[in-house]
Parts: C-alpha cells; sequence; structure tokens
C-alpha cells in the first residue's frame, strides 16, 4: 500500500483490502499494532483482521495434547483452512 510514500497515497488506491489472519492467541494483539501504528498510514477500513480456526493439537506419534485433564490443547490451522477461516469471519 504504501510502496510509492504516503504522498501517492489515495482513497481509490486503497479500495483493495489487506487481510490478515491471526490466531485467537495473537488476534488482539495484532490488532492493536496496527492500530497503534496508525495502520502504517492505510485507511483503517483497508485492513481486515480474520481468526483462523484451530485443531487439536498432537505430538509426533498423534497423541492428543491434553491442556488439563478435561481439555485438549487447539492450535491454529494454518494456510490449510484459509478459506474457511475467511468465509467464517
Amino acid at each position: 500500500m504504501l510502496a510509492h510514500g504516503e504522498e501517492h497515497l489515495t482513497d481509490g488506491c486503497q479500495k483493495c483490502k489487506l487481510m490478515i489472519m491471526t490466531s485467537s492467541v495473537n488476534h488482539e494483539e495484532t490488532y492493536g499494532f496496527f492500530k497503534s501504528n496508525n495502520f502504517f498510514g492505510g485507511n483503517e477500513s483497508s485492513f481486515v483482521f480474520f481468526s483462523q480456526s484451530s485443531l487439536p493439537a498432537v505430538d509426533p506419534d498423534g497423541k492428543i495434547i491434553m491442556r488439563s485433564q478435561s481439555e485438549i490443547q487447539l492450535a491454529p490451522n494454518g494456510n490449510g483452512a484459509l478459506f474457511d477461516s475467511i468465509k467464517n469471519n
């Protein structure tokens, strides 16, 4: 967006959306970082923040990792679920 510098930044060139995939662990922190940096000179409306889905975490042997006695540890699903995450958010 700012490749040519802020002096060339117009409302017309900001109609393209920048989609930023986060996780439930870092969503608020990531959004806050962009906000505290004034979206790096871009319009806030040009940014779409969305959380990716999660899956049960497994160890190298394929066994489900438990967060506690009664709670499964979840991990971000990554790029494999990109389109589902966009649709659901």
